[in-house]
């Protein structure tokens, strides 16, 4: 993994979108459905697994931009190559 220099706006910015997110997550309604379609006996199946998905590599994204502002590489190590 590529790690960078973050500013502290950006690490503020992903904080946010990872708020948004988890948030959205939250909303299970958004990616499951009842395919007994009964109040008494629910079956739910996932409806929107490609937008799952996306919304969990979107908070992982975030996650690792707050990492790299948290535990920024030494300036030594940002210029050594691969």
């Amino acid at each position: 993994m590529n790690r960078v220099i973050v500013t502290d706006l950006e690490a503020l910015e992903a904080v946010r979108e990872a708020s948004i997110s988890i948030a959205c997550l939250t909303n299970f309604w958004e990616y499951f459905e009842d395919e007994n379609n009964d109040l008494k006996n629910p079956k739910w199946v996932l409806k929107e697994g490609n937008l799952l998905e996306r919304d969990i590599y979107h908070i992982q994204d975030v996650i690792t931009i707050l990492e790299n502002y948290i535990d920024p590489i030494p300036e030594e190590d940002s210029n050594a190559k691969n």
